[in-house]
């Protein structure tokens, strides 16, 4: 399932990654997560799992009738092609899918595919995707990404409760697409500091350091993906350099490797990332970069 983005507009993909990270209740969460995926394909299903049955939550695209009788759906957490689905840790795509997806009324599918919803391993729930033959729009693979992050989100949450976050955050998975710096709340422990005043980056009238800019926050989001407990952990206690020194050091090498000849605004734009993304707004958490 190759992933072309020819006919998805990047802002409408940040927009509804934005509406994902926002701070918010799991049925929001959902909600947006069903909305998000009109980006995949004409029609989609959540559904969550609770004691061990596969119940119907939401649809999109579907009849009245067919909706309500998507509701009503129970079975096993283990049986057919819904239970192959949870029991796969990637999307499962199915090309020929006319005695595969479960139908309810709507028309039958050409093709679907379908990823498990996880927090901590454990599947919650999952979203299914479908289209008859030249339906559009059609990008499975973009199912994969805007599953993850809604797992980001949740797991999270689940991380934040299990620290004692008094407030949610709002620069949580955020961080895959930016978020403004100041945008953090206060965490248990460390009272909120004020949003800075000035600008981490300068701006320069340049349209090609926005392409700088987005590679910083990528390689700043790289980082935060695979170290959310430390940059936690970091914010509340004030040693976020100290817990990352080795990834701030590798990610710094990356860029500079990319970005070097821009000299101290490279290392400007990379610090204003680390800020953003990893401090979320707070520049007393990381110093000046040389």
């Amino acid at each position: 399932m190759p992933l072309s983005l020819d006919t998805v507009s990047l802002e409408d993909l940040e927009r509804h990654v934005r509406s994902l990270t926002a701070p918010q209740g799991p049925t929001d969460l959902f909600k947006n997560l069903l909305g998000s995926v009109r980006l995949v394909a004409p029609r989609g299903s959540l559904y969550l799992i609770r004691k061990e049955q596969v119940r119907g939550w939401g649809v999109f695209g579907f009849s009245e009738e067919a909706a309500r009788a998507f509701r009503g759906r129970s079975t096993g957490v283990g049986e057919g092609w819904l239970g192959r689905v949870i029991g796969t840790e990637w999307p499962l795509y199915e090309p020929d899918a006319a005695d595969v997806c479960p139908r309810y009324g709507q028309p039958s599918p050409f093709e679907c595919a379908g990823m498990a919803i996880r927090v901590k391993g454990r599947a919650i729930g999952l979203v299914v995707v479908e289209r008859q033959t030249t339906e559009t729009p059609w990008h499975p693979a973009l199912l994969s990404v805007l599953v993850r992050v809604a797992q980001l989100q949740l797991d999270l949450d689940v991380l934040r409760r299990k620290l004692g976050t008094s407030e949610p955050e709002s620069a949580t998975v955020g961080a895959l697409v930016g978020s403004a710096p100041g945008e953090s709340a206060a965490v248990a422990g460390r009272p909120a500091r004020p949003a800075p005043t000035v600008p981490v980056v300068p701006a320069v009238d340049d349209p090609g350091l926005e392409a700088v800019r987005r590679y910083a926050r990528l390689v700043a989001t790289d980082i935060r993906l695979y170290n959310e407990e430390a940059v936690l952990l970091g914010r509340r206690h004030g040693d976020l350099v100290d817990r990352l020194a080795d990834q701030l050091t590798r990610g710094k090498e990356a860029f500079l490797r990319r970005h070097g000849p821009l000299g101290r605004t490279a290392l400007q734009i990379l610090r204003g990332a680390y800020v953003e993304v990893l401090a979320g707004g707070d520049e007393t958490l990381v110093p000046q970069l040389d």
